[in-house]
């Protein structure tokens, strides 16, 4: 029957195979009356802690639960600080107490491999509107907080969405197949190694001690029923990537332009990327003054500056992101590096660049895969 399941004898995980002549029609069809029609779950995956001793550049691994189409993971991160001598905060918030983010699946392919900034911006830009920022109002002031006072035992709190579909209500494109006796798949999140730094970290400058980190996840995911028993082969045998945990500091060099490649065999959804210079961020123009996206070395594509890229992000969120973060969305028409034989991010730098300056970058793809459920992922 089209769009059904086989598993092997003795208990092994059954893995959806397509069959020949499965089509993106079938595919759309199945889709559409999963989302309809599916049990929609959450599922609460509980609360991994670290305390005592060394939390910093230590890790949380939660595994993931073997059920339905697993479409998106929600976390919330809790610690406890002790500051010593007051802080300032990062412009990009506390998300960079997060060095990494990496979700594993079945099949040991990196679904998602981002920092915490990266997340934070992956999510504002998703989902049209800065993510959960502080000050929204006077009710519920406590789902992000990023104290900066001297004092013990003080919270720092967030929460991150993890990508795992493409739209969790709309395409299911990336969504994982998870209903299986075997196998397993872990979120694994690496505490940054220190609370004080550039903006990649949460602070960047004072003094304070982490006591305690509390990592809690739950999982999205879509339960087949008998309304709706067939899965949509083509997007579980799809991975839907967000790889950005990228940074570069070569050919940084005052009125020079520094060449960023777009990953291969990807059709790119979209291109996010911050210019770090001298530990902080700068906006519009002021240290860069140029951004030409170009195709096969001689065809560009976008030439821009960096008001005018800030310009598109303004009107997309309806507001702003801090300083020098920028985003190239293709959602709608993605970039197929399958076609073009190289695509390339073009960066012009002003007449400042200090030495400890760096780029750093992601890209948000799909690419197909042949096996959803092979192998086990096991926990680094």
């Amino acid at each position: 029957m089209s769009g059904s399941t086989t598993g092997n004898s003795g208990g092994a995980a059954p893995t959806p195979l397509a069959p020949a002549k499965y089509t993106t029609q079938q595919n759309l069809s199945d889709r559409m009356n999963l989302l309809a029609y599916g049990t929609k779950m959450v599922k609460n995956l509980g609360i991994k802690t670290l305390s005592s001793g060394a939390i910093l550049a230590g890790q949380i691994q939660t595994r993931l639960f073997n059920v339905g189409l697993i479409t998106q993971l929600r976390m919330r991160v809790t610690a406890s600080i002790t500051i010593t001598a007051a802080m300032t905060a990062s412009p990009l918030g506390a998300y960079g107490l997060l060095q990494r983010v990496t979700l594993q699946d079945y099949n040991t392919t990196q679904r998602v491999n981002a920092t915490g900034p990266m997340l934070y911006f992956f999510n504002s830009m998703k989902h049209g509107a800065p993510w959960m920022p502080t000050g929204q109002g006077l009710v519920d002031t406590a789902q992000t907080q990023l104290p900066t006072a001297i004092g013990a035992n003080q919270t720092i709190q967030f929460e991150l969405l993890v990508p795992v579909a493409v739209d969790p209500h709309n395409d299911l494109t990336g969504a994982i197949y998870a209903q299986t006796t075997v196998g397993e798949q872990y979120l694994n999140i690496l505490i940054n190694n220190a609370l004080v730094g550039d903006v990649n970290c949460p602070y960047t400058a004072g003094t304070a001690t982490l006591n305690s980190v509390n990592v809690q996840v739950w999982q999205d995911y879509i339960q087949p029923n008998q309304y709706a028993p067939n899965v949509p082969l083509i997007d579980a045998n799809t991975v839907y990537e967000l790889a950005a945990v990228f940074t570069s500091g070569t050919d940084i060099v005052a009125n020079g332009t520094k060449y960023i490649n777009y990953p291969n065999v990807r059709s790119v959804m979209a291109h996010y990327f911050m210019y770090v210079n001298n530990g902080g961020l700068t906006v519009n123009g002021t240290d860069l003054t140029a951004l030409v996206l170009q195709a096969n070395g001689n065809t560009n594509m976008r030439e821009q500056d960096p008001l005018l890229v800030r310009a598109d992000m303004r009107n997309a969120l309806g507001g702003d992101l801090a300083a020098g973060l920028y985003y190239y969305g293709h959602r709608r028409n993605p970039i197929s590096t399958f076609i073009f034989s190289q695509v390339q991010n073009l960066l012009t730098f002003s007449g400042t660049v200090n030495s400890n300056s760096y780029i750093g970058y992601g890209f948000e793809s799909t690419y197909g895969q042949t096996t959803p459920l092979p192998g086990i992922a096991y926990g680094a």
